[in-house]
């Protein structure tokens, strides 16, 4: 497994590692090749039966988007730490914030065959699509866009280069969900299939907090409904949309916006809007939560909101939601769709309209039965359709694919 960095908190890493897990309970061995920018990380490590190999890096933010093409002091090292591995298959996550593009052709040539998994835009496009109306983001980008879009940072070429590195030495593109397959097929790029990524909901059961101890932690009653905003803070993951629902939830059903992520993130912007609608008492800032304390946050909440105002690629909230039995209020844009069963484990919604976003938590909200019943359907939605065990099995016959 290779990706540009370790850390459990980042969605593309913790997919990868959930994986791996599974994959060596299969029997396969597994090793992890990641980039750190903290020299005292770097090194190799074993960690829960993996060996963890750990690359120092430093890549200037203004540079990134020529050093992410090809990069061959980095790659060459990289290279060389795993040929040591001895590897059958490379299976690559994400590449294009260190490592660079030109490292799976590396690989390619040394006869290693490789997956990359796509959890977002990253082989085109290095922020993530937004610059596209979200009702149809299947549609070639133009030099125009992204100028626009990326202004200093736009290198042209990039995705050309990029498009050529992956088509050209990937034997398959493993996009999360349909919606993004779409996207990158429509941008040119080849051989792409979808991989859901799942969760293994038994192992969830028994980790984590309860309900209580994280109320008890941030002073929340009981009796209060508790909303769950996990996404980052910024306007394309909703945060504003969020704020605009909550504020025409009916007071008398108690409304609560738990917000999980960096307090220092609810900036002045946030913060402004909150005054102006008059819900600053409302929100419940979490800060940063380890694994632990998330699980608790899911027990806690009533229901969970995804209001991506984007074609979000498929959002792990949703399923660590399911897998806790929480309903989804969830964004029609994306992969969400793919996951959340409109009327049966939740309810879809276009965020930028938050009367309708407002209604449908105000109906979680105001019957605990439906909640809780919503909350079972969705867990035995993921148990039948996104498990771990269904990921890896599709990966598993990616990597015996011939090439």
């Amino acid at each position: 497994m290779v990706n540009d960095y370790f850390g459990f908190s980042a969605g593309a890493f913790a997919v990868a590692w959930e994986l791996s897990g599974e994959l060596i309970r299969r029997g396969h061995r597994v090793a992890f090749l990641c980039a750190t920018e903290r020299r005292e990380e770097a090194g190799r490590a074993d960690l829960e039966g993996r060996e963890v190999i750990r690359l120092y890096a430093r890549t200037p933010f203004r540079l990134r988007p020529a050093l992410t093409i090809h990069r061959p002091g980095l790659v060459a090292r990289a290279a060389a730490a795993a040929a040591e591995f001895r590897p059958q298959v490379v299976h690559a996550h994400v590449v294009h914030l260190h490592f660079s593009f030109g490292l799976l052709a590396r690989f390619d040539r040394q006869g290693w065959p490789v997956i990359l998994s796509a959890h977002d835009t990253g082989i085109f496009c290095p922020t993530k699509y937004t610059c596209q109306p979200p009702e149809d983001p299947a549609r070639p980008a133009s030099f125009r866009d992204c100028l626009a879009c990326q202004r200093f940072r736009f290198l042209p070429g990039r995705a050309r280069a990029t498009r050529r590195l992956v088509n050209g030495h990937v034997r398959r593109v493993a996009a999360v969900s349909h919606s993004l397959a779409a996207i990158l097929r429509a941008n040119g790029v080849a051989r792409v299939s979808v991989v859901h990524n799942g969760l293994d909901a038994a192992a969830l059961a028994g980790q984590g907090w309860p309900a209580q101890r994280f109320r008890d932690h941030l002073g929340l009653c009981e009796d209060e409904g508790l909303i769950l905003f996990g996404g980052r803070l910024q306007r394309e993951k909703g945060d504003e949309a969020a704020l605009r629902a909550l504020a025409l939830i009916p007071a008398v059903l108690k409304p609560r916006l738990v917000v999980a992520g960096r307090r220092e993130l609810f900036g002045p912007r946030l913060r402004g809007l909150a005054r102006e609608l008059g819900v600053s008492e409302k929100i419940v800032l979490a800060g940063w939560l380890d694994r632990d304390q998330m699980l608790g946050a899911y027990r806690a909440a009533r229901a969970v909101l995804v209001p991506s105002l984007y074609p979000d690629p498929f959002p792990t909230i949703n399923l660590e939601a399911m897998a806790l039995a929480r309903p989804v209020v969830g964004t029609c844009f994306g992969g969400t769709p793919e996951v959340v069963a409109e009327g049966e484990t939740g309810f879809l919604v276009d965020p930028r309209r938050p009367e309708e976003t407002a209604e449908r938590l105000g109906r979680l909200l105001a019957s605990p039965e439906l909640a809780e019943r919503m909350g079972r359907a969705g867990r035995a939605r993921l148990e039948a359709r996104f498990s771990l065990r269904a990921q890896a099995e599709a990966f598993e016959a990616l990597y015996r694919e011939p090439a």
